[in-house]
């Protein structure tokens, strides 16, 4: 090419990997050829050596500062010149895997974020689902009042509580956990709970109830999970309360007084 303008038409042409242009040529000089290679989006990460007759530390600035990769003042030697644009091409080499990589790393952190939400939309289903299965509203009995304080750990757990409604005179009162978070223990627990409703034929003894409960979980759930549940039975007529547990915390009774009767069992876990 015999100016900057030529040149700049001829590397949009063929984008080559390294350009090597003078500093001085007529009407585009080498100054301008660089300002338009590197405000080009197609052309603005080529390699860029100017040459110059004009061996000053303000052109070598200039140069640089405008965005040329190197600087060489003439008279120069060829095997130099060589050694320089092998040394420019593998940077710039360098530089387009980068960018590739880059790329990619941008294209896999997209997807990440597109199953991540994909997987935080499936909690919050599994949230709302597994709250529908907690009971929003008690029994109202002359003597009794039932009120719950919920606060889980994590969007979607192992908790239940329940409270069931036998007869006019008799209550359940359910509280478990599974030893595991998330859905898989949300969905342990929501089978916990229907081998309550299945066996309460029992509810008039909790150890009965529980022991019908762990026989029928025990054979189907094969995970390891274990499940922790305190059960009790308020009867209204006799102000009595059947409890048992299998390797829950134990429950308190308080008193009037302010004292405390503790709720203990020896138990197992389900």
């Amino acid at each position: 090419a015999t100016d900057g303008q030529e040149g700049y038409v001829v590397a949009q042409a063929v984008r080559p990997a390294i350009i090597v242009s003078d500093l001085m040529m007529p009407n585009v000089d080498g100054i301008a050829f660089l300002k338009k290679i590197r405000t080009d989006e197609y052309l603005k990460d080529i390699g860029f050596i100017l040459l110059t007759a004009r061996d000053t530390h303000e052109s070598t600035i200039e140069g640089l500062s405008e965005g040329a990769d190197d600087y060489i003042a003439k008279p120069f030697d060829a095997e130099e010149l060589f050694a320089r644009i092998k040394t420019n091409i593998r940077v710039s080499n360098l530089q387009e895997e980068i960018k590739e990589k880059n790329l990619l790393l941008e294209q896999k952190i997209d997807e990440l974020v597109k199953k991540d939400k994909k997987i935080q939309d499936d909690l919050e289903t599994a949230r709302i689902l597994q709250h529908a299965l907690l009971p929003t509203s008690f029994p109202k009995r002359p003597f009794v009042e039932f009120g719950i304080k919920y606060q889980p750990t994590e969007k979607v757990g192992g908790d239940i509580y329940d409270i069931f409604e036998f007869d006019s005179n008799n209550i359940g009162i359910l509280i478990s956990d599974v030893s595991v978070h998330g859905v898989s223990a949300a969905f342990v627990s929501a089978l916990a709970r229907m081998a309550i409703i299945n066996n309460e034929r029992y509810y008039f003894s909790p150890a009965l109830l529980l022991q019908a409960v762990n026989e029928q979980l025990c054979p189907n759930i094969k995970t390891g999970y274990y499940l922790s549940m305190s059960y009790m039975v308020l009867n209204l007529k006799s102000k009595k309360l059947l409890y048992s547990k299998n390797s829950h915390s134990n429950s308190f009774v308080v008193k009037k007084n302010g004292g405390l009767d503790q709720l203990s069992t020896e138990s197992i876990k389900i």
